[in-house]
């Protein structure tokens, strides 16, 4: 919990995740509460077997942080997102893999700020599920924020949905090499 002061320097790395399997709430790393928090390092972590969403972040933004090396997958009948963050400035997620993602929800929810996507890969598997989901819209998630993606030797494949990328109004993309 966020609500008291700002987490800041946070490293998570060389380390695995189980979930119990099913149920919304079963969800992996989560941070919630109004305050900001930066400086947060994940790397070589993976998460498996989480019905809900497997690294949340809520609430107030995160940034200056990164998360490297990771690999998500979600269990069929899953409920959430593969990754959900509120962000704000530089961020990067880097060689991560959202490999199977729930119905109707996305590998990558992006809700706000930049960030820069390198070498991100997914999905395997997923029943009108998106592969990313950038910036919310007032009629779809109840307030409006944008997002600046920029994809770098991204592999975008293999999503089921009617969209792959959705871009929220006022969000956009940068695609190099993708």
């Amino acid at each position: 919990d966020n609500s008291a002061t700002t987490t800041h320097s946070i490293t998570i790395k060389d380390i695995a995740f189980q979930g119990f399997g099913s149920g919304s709430g079963n969800n992996g790393i989560v941070v919630s509460g109004a305050n900001e928090r930066f400086n947060w390092k994940v790397s070589n972590v993976k998460f498996s077997a989480f019905g809900g969403t497997p690294f949340l972040s809520s609430g107030g933004a995160i940034f200056t942080s990164s998360w490297e090396d990771v690999d998500i997958d979600q269990p069929s009948g899953a409920s959430g997102h593969g990754f959900d963050a509120n962000g704000a400035q530089t961020n990067s997620l880097k060689r991560t893999y959202v490999h199977n993602v729930a119905t109707g929800f996305a590998a990558y929810r992006l809700r706000q700020g930049a960030w820069t996507l390198e070498a991100v890969n997914g999905i395997d598997s997923g029943t009108t599920a998106n592969w990313g989901i950038f910036g919310q819209q007032t009629s779809d998630d109840g307030t409006d924020t944008y997002a600046q993606i920029t994809f770098q030797s991204s592999n975008v494949e293999d999503w089921t949905a009617t969209d792959g990328l959705i871009f929220r109004i006022g969000s956009f993309g940068s695609f190099f090499n993708t």
